[in-house]
């Protein structure tokens, strides 16, 4: 049977003791370090449910680090589920630094943590020249999960900058791991949920205010040997630009759905979407696979009005990494930062031996740039199959990379014309510094047989790679054509152009003969 045991700062709980349900609240204006339940806890110890606040700022410095359970669990240890807030910062010119670990600091053997809900601390200060920042760091579980430790389902919000200062200049940051900084092992992380804070305030007058980064891991910053991530849902903060003043930027998003990815680690199925007026740069699993390493199948959108990077599994790949299947969709609305929507179905970046998911990406009615895979594809890579679906602004799409070099092999792709213009290539733009084109050398790199999917509505196209010799194909059955004399084809300037009707057409940019299309080149009707 449970023994209760009182909260003691200091002591252990060990056996089968029981932390008691404790409210903790830290001193203002001062350096607080709590503890909900005890400094150590294991065998079969078991934390209580806690709820720990820390001390605001009013004129001086502060900072508060908050354990929801203890700094040390191990053993069968298990953990309360705890409510952790950060303090705020009301100050027109201190810093506030708030460190909150839903459990402990380091949970080992076979501890689990419990299901935290953790809340950084805002800027909310009012002082006429305010310069105020406030610092959170939250870990749902803890700072290191080790052996076969189990993070919880957790929650974690960033902190907001408040600020109403007619020429205040302050800032938030909030890094959040939804279940620590470093897992190896064994250890599995938990279903989690973050969300960055916003920067909802800015002077109508002058345009100053507060501003807001976020960098959010859905699991830890480094998964090592058989570490498993949980299927996360992360969400980027916005903010507020008054029209006309946009001074600044306002609110950076860094959302990585579990973690850079080492050994044998595997990520899990995450959900990650940015924040509107943002920057948001969204991977869906790491910034960087290595050894082993294997993404979810993670769906991530970008943010309204944003500059919108979306990577579906890392930034880099390289070694023997796979991809998961990903869902990509860009953001709506123009972007003030410029540069749209940049999707990348799988990694800037390929090397070694790594492969690409077979991935759906999705235009918008702004400009979009979809890339099935990656940015780059260099040594003995593989694209996926993927699907490029254009948008109703101008969307470029290369089914498998910008550049393709050495023994690169690209995947069998379907691009599909939006209603805007739209500018495809079937592989890569270029092929070992070569600009693609139905007749350029491809060298060692493979291309890949690749469909071109074409219906009513969807506008003036252009195809730049249009290779017979790889079986590539032109889908025009929506539009109901059944034949080769259904269609106008003329030959212009050494490019062919196939109107549909008098609004709708595709130009194959370097196919110069128009009389050696074949209908084995079309899917008809």
């Amino acid at each position: 049977m449970q023994k209760l045991v009182p909260n003691t700062q200091t002591g252990s709980l060990a056996d089968h003791q029981q932390g008691t349900d404790d409210t903790l609240s830290g001193v203002d204006d001062a350096s607080n370090v709590l503890f909900g339940d005890a400094f150590d806890m294991d065998d079969h110890a078991s934390g209580g449910n806690d709820t720990l606040t820390g001390g605001a700022s009013h004129g001086s410095a502060a900072s508060n680090t908050l354990y929801g359970d203890a700094f040390d669990m191990k053993d069968h240890a298990r953990a309360g589920d705890d409510t952790l807030t950060g303090g705020v910062n009301l100050s027109s010119a201190s810093t506030m630094s708030n460190t909150l670990y839903g459990d402990a600091f380091q949970i080992g053997d076979h501890a689990r943590g419990g299901d935290d809900t953790l809340t950084g601390g805002d800027n909310a200060s009012s002082g006429l020249f305010d310069s105020s920042t406030t610092s959170n760091t939250l870990y749902g579980d803890a700072f290191d999960l080790n052996d076969h430790a189990r993070g919880g389902n957790d929650m974690l919000t960033g902190g907001d900058d408040l600020s109403t200062g007619l020429l205040a200049n302050t800032h938030v940051s909030n890094t959040l791991y939804g279940d620590a900084n470093a897992m190896d092992g064994d250890t599995r992380g938990g279903d989690d949920t973050l969300t960055g804070g916003s920067s909802p305030v800015r002077h109508f007058i002058t345009g100053y205010g507060g501003s807001v980064s976020n960098v959010l891991y859905g699991d830890a910053g480094d998964l090592h040997d058989n570490a498993r991530g949980g299927d996360d849902s992360l969400m980027g903060g916005s903010a507020t630009a008054p029209a006309g003043i946009g001074e600044g930027l306002h609110a950076i998003n860094t959302l990585v759905g579990d973690g850079n990815l080492y050994d044998n680690a595997r990520g899990g199925d995450d959900t990650l979407i940015g924040g509107s007026l943002a920057i948001n740069l969204v991977s869906g699993d790491a910034g960087s696979m290595h050894g082993n390493a294997r993404g979810g199948n993670d769906t991530l959108a970008g943010g309204a009005s944003s500059l919108n990077v979306l990577d579906g599994d890392a930034g880099t790949m390289d070694d023997n990494a796979r991809g998961g299947n990903d869902t990509l969709t860009a953001g709506s609305g123009s972007s003030p930062f410029g540069g749209g929507n940049l999707l990348f179905g799988d990694a800037e970046f390929m090397y070694g031996h790594s492969r690409g998911g077979n991935d759906t990406l999705t235009g918008a009615a702004s400009a979009s740039n979809l890339t099935g895979d990656g940015h780059e594809m260099h040594d003995d890579t593989r694209g996926g199959d993927d699907m490029l679906i254009g948008g109703a602004g101008t969307t470029t799409m290369r089914g498998d990379a910008d550049a393709m070099f050495d023994h690169a092999t690209g995947g069998n792709d379907v691009l599909v014309s939006g209603t805007g213009t739209d500018h495809m290539w079937g592989d890569a733009q270029t092929i070992d510094g070569v600009a693609a084109s139905p007749t350029a050398p491809t060298g060692d790199v493979k291309t890949g047989a690749d469909t071109f999917v074409f219906a009513p509505g969807s506008g003036t196209d252009f195809i730049y790679d249009f290779r017979q010799s790889d079986h590539d194909r032109i889908d025009v059955s929506a539009y109901g054509v059944h034949g080769l004399a259904d269609m106008m084809i003329t030959g212009t300037a050494g490019d062919t152009t196939i109107a549909f009707d008098a609004a709708n057409s595709v130009t194959l940019v370097g196919f110069a003969d128009p009389t050696a299309l074949r209908p084995s080149d079309f899917v008809f009707a």
